[in-house]
């Protein structure tokens, strides 16, 4: 006997699956935010060693002039000097990329902020102005308590993701009992 699965059941189970992998990513960061932003440093690190080794050997196997060739082995070189300093150091990592976004957030909310108070056609502009400064100081919690707050978005970001991947699962199970299966 031969079974087919329908597109209708596929659906409720692969919404199941997506459900129980975010309840898992958000147990892990609400639980354990601080291994969890070090697996992320990790992560970043081994990223920068691949990438690093694959344009140093990309360069000398592709070869090309030889300020090209000498500037993909440096370039290579220095991307695989920096994923091993930050296997090393990966709570520094996850500070350095915390604080970028940090940057980030406050240069662009300051920009908002001036282009709204600059230009009195902006549509919502008492909001463009508010979110603009928000967003600055935001920016500056992050550049001044990097690491505090990473530890912070990843605990607010693992509940988020425990509630939706309860959510999730929900709506798979009521799918399947809408299907009869």
């Amino acid at each position: 006997m031969t079974t087919t699965t329908s597109p209708d059941t596929m659906l409720w189970r692969a919404i199941l699956v997506g459900g129980l992998f975010t309840i898992a990513i958000g147990a892990a960061l609400t639980f354990w935010p601080d291994i969890s932003l070090q697996v992320i440093g990790w992560l970043v690190a081994i990223q920068f060693v691949l990438v690093g080794a694959a344009f140093l050997i990309g360069r000398i196997i592709t070869g090309g002039s030889t300020g090209s060739v000498v500037l993909g082995i440096v370039l290579g070189a220095l991307g695989i000097i920096i994923g091993v300093w930050a296997f090393r150091n990966p709570d520094t990592t996850v500070a350095i990329l915390t604080f970028l976004v940090g940057a980030g957030w406050f240069i662009g909310g300051v920009v908002e902020a001036i282009e709204a108070t600059a230009d009195r056609e902006t549509p919502a502009r008492g909001w463009v102005i508010a979110l603009g400064v928000i967003s600055a100081l935001a920016g500056l919690v992050l550049l001044f308590y990097p690491l505090a707050s990473a530890l912070a978005l990843a605990i607010f970001t693992g509940v988020l993701m425990l509630v939706l991947g309860v959510a999730r699962v929900i709506q798979a199970f009521q799918i399947k009992g809408a299907l009869g299966v």
